[in-house]
């Protein structure tokens, strides 16, 4: 096989997405009134110091509502006369930020920020915090807890000590000394714990005091378990190498425990951060404008909500890069998006990561290698993710022969890409073990399936191909989304690609045979699932097993894949009488169980029972 490097339809079509999503938002009004607009910006400003301006658009469920595209909101200010630069935030997938510097008539106290868009609007109140006291401080702090509320200026090195706290308040506003243009800027070495307690109506802010000397990080070194809480971080990272990039991270953990709820990490002159050895985890944060987004290294890592965006540069601009955990740690990426750098949106490194449920996107230098995941050894597996828009979509490569890559895929959706799947010969590796399995998922480029070794260690089975491919129930048709030039990558009613996927995975949610690709299609009135009575475990042998797992669902709370099946005399609720049953019938020669049984078929009476998993299609 060969390359063709023929660009796919949709980078080309990104001029539209945010015409059509900006459209989307202002014209339907019962649209806008199933939205809601987020904003997370401190309760206050200093002049001449930029606040960051987090913009979030959330669904009718609460969450981030990643099918936004990319849409523009629009900030203005009052009393008259106030100017922000930028006034404009960029969203991607439902969340954006800008670092905002607020321009003010002389004496205005307070001041009104709007953002809008469409029919959306929010509003907050920023105070003037000009001439306000403020607590300077460096050195050590005390072997106890220290609080730090109001402004707070960290004038050299600081360092909390092992057994000593530092709680900071909400509202909180740390500004930390640069050292010089070129030079480090001061850190925060901890050794006992930090406790920052911001709130999304007042977020505690570090930052630095000068615009024009970036500080240094935040290093965690043997520390105590740590919580940082609507927290942000930005202009940071001038600070000593740290990782395969030349620059420092803005928030540093090694051999510590981290905890981020709902911060930010922008704007920062190094990477977002970094990690060894230590334990994370990350909920419904954000990585923006840096060298680089997270790089961990022999750590856990569990990044659940998180956007990565807007990584530039010529220093390896990786969205997230995860190199092998050690013995007993896992790393996880649960409904995250990664969009737009000039390197990789993940870049794993003999590491074995779970990606789900989870949009990789604009990632596609044209003098990079750029790939929306790159994969060298180590195994990943990937379920119901969209990858999009990038220069290959999903890269696998060996440094050594002997050593192995192992790509997982399923339920996903990767196109818009030159290369959909790639085994990639980067080291001169004659032989290598690189191995694809790859299911239920739609693979479409101008170069779908592209390896330098062996073609059947790509192995793809009930995928739509943009080439002809073997393997079980595979096809290559257009699979029909209803508006991809839009960032809607749903399947239309009569697209090829529903109930099209291996019959044996488990059903879609609503209960139908699953669809190819990573947003399946959704019935008004899903078809009634199919199962066979007594196949209790989701099997279509019925056994003494099933009995079993009936009393342990009853009396131990064990899960059951099918509770319409353990229903075994069809009362429309499980208890004891449907276990009496089942071993009746098994070994006593009591009367066959109610339909569906011996055969797949549906339940003849209604009731409220549910079936996740079955063994008919």
């Amino acid at each position: 096989m060969t390359r063709a490097f023929a660009l796919g339809p949709f980078p080309c079509a990104r001029r539209a997405f945010r015409l059509a999503a900006v459209l989307a938002l202002g014209a339907a009004a019962a649209g806008a009134a199933e939205r809601a607009l987020d904003v997370i910006v401190p309760d206050s400003w200093i002049p001449g110091v930029p606040v960051l301006v987090r913009v979030e658009v959330r669904g009718a469920d609460g969450a981030v509502d990643r099918t936004l595209w990319d849409v523009e909101a629009v900030l203005s200010a009052a009393p008259a006369g106030t100017t922000l630069a930028p006034d404009r935030v960029t969203l991607r997938n439902g969340l954006g930020s800008a670092l905002v510097r607020i321009e003010t008539p002389p004496d205005t106290a307070e001041i009104v920020l709007d953002t809008a868009i469409g029919a959306l609007e929010a509003a907050r109140t920023l105070q003037n915090l000009a001439g306000r006291p403020r607590i300077e401080t460096q050195g050590v702090l005390p072997a106890a807890l220290v609080e730090w509320s109001g402004i707070v200026r960290v004038t050299g090195a600081l360092t909390v000590p092992a057994g000593g706290t530092l709680r900071v308040l909400p509202g909180t506003l740390v500004l930390i000394d640069g050292a010089s243009a070129d030079g480090a800027g001061h850190s925060i070495s901890v050794a006992g714990a930090i406790e920052c307690l911001g709130t999304p109506a007042q977020p505690v802010t570090f930052t630095a005091r000068d615009p024009a000397l970036p500080w240094g990080e935040v290093r965690h070194d043997g520390a105590r378990p740590s919580l940082y809480r609507c927290t942000i971080m930005t202009r940071g990272g001038n600070s000593p190498r740290g990782g395969h990039t030349n620059t420092g991270p803005i928030l540093r953990a090694t051999n510590s425990r981290v905890r981020c709820e709902r911060c930010a990490f922008t704007d920062a002159k190094g990477k977002s951060m970094q990690a060894s050895g230590a334990d994370l985890e990350f909920y419904d944060c954000l990585f923006s404008r840096a060298a680089m987004g997270p790089e961990i290294d022999g750590t856990a890592l569990l990044w659940e909500r998180c956007w990565a965006l807007d990584f530039h540069g010529k220093d390896d601009n990786d969205g997230i890069y995860l190199h092998r955990q050690r013995a007993g740690q896992t790393i996880a990426l649960r409904g995250c998006v990664v969009a737009s750098g000039d390197d990789d949106a993940v870049d794993t490194l003999g590491a074995e990561v779970l990606i789900e449920d989870c949009i990789l996107r604009d990632f596609a230098n044209p003098a990079e290698d750029s790939k929306g995941l790159s994969v060298l050894e180590g195994a990943v597996d990937v379920r119901r993710t969209l990858i999009v828009n990038c220069k290959v979509g999903v890269s696998a490569k060996i440094r050594r022969a002997g050593n192995q890559a192992i790509v997982r895929i399923d339920r996903s959706t990767i196109l818009g890409n030159e290369v959909a799947v790639q085994a990639y010969d980067k080291y001169g590796v004659a032989e290598a073990d690189i191995f694809y399995y790859a299911s239920n998922s739609i693979l479409r480029a101008a170069d779908a399936i592209y390896t330098d070794y062996r073609p059947e260690d790509l192995r793809v089975s009930y995928c739509d191909v943009s080439e002809e491919w073997p393997g079980a129930g595979n096809i290559a048709a257009d699979p029909l989304f209803v508006d991809p030039a839009a960032g809607d990558f749903t399947l239309r009613a009569d697209s090829p690609c529903i109930d099209a996927g291996d019959p044996a995975a488990p059903p879609d949610p609503d209960g139908s045979r699953a669809d190819m690709g990573c947003f399946p299609f959704t019935r008004a009135d899903p078809p009634p699932p199919r199962f066979i009575r007594g196949a209790v475990k989701g099997r279509a042998a019925v056994d003494l097993s099933d009995a079993v797992a009936l009393l342990l669902h009853l009396f131990a709370g064990r899960p059951i894949p099918c509770a319409k099946a353990a229903d075994a005399n069809d009362s429309g609720t499980l208890d004891i009488a449907d276990a009496a049953r089942l071993l009746d019938y098994l070994f006593a020669g009591g009367p066959a169980l109610p339909a569906p049984a011996g055969a797949c078929g549906t339940d003849p009476t209604e009731d409220p029972l549910d079936c996740r998993v079955s063994p008919c299609p």
